[in-house]
């Protein structure tokens, strides 16, 4: 991810956070747990706030 989030940048596209499969125990992709930890990172307690960021 370390080239990989920069070069996304230059074409513009720079996530507010992002999840790598050895970020996390599980490991593994994809899983709900990679999902879950951007929300748990990002402070997202209601559906509306996902909403929020369109």
């Amino acid at each position: 991810m370390e080239r990989l989030v920069p070069a996304a940048a230059e074409h513009g596209y720079r996530p507010d956070h992002w999840v790598a499969t050895d970020d996390l125990v599980a490991g593994g992709r994809p899983g709900p747990w990679m999902a879950l930890q951007n929300v748990i990172a990002l402070g997202i307690d209601a559906v509306a706030h996902c909403r929020e960021g369109r």
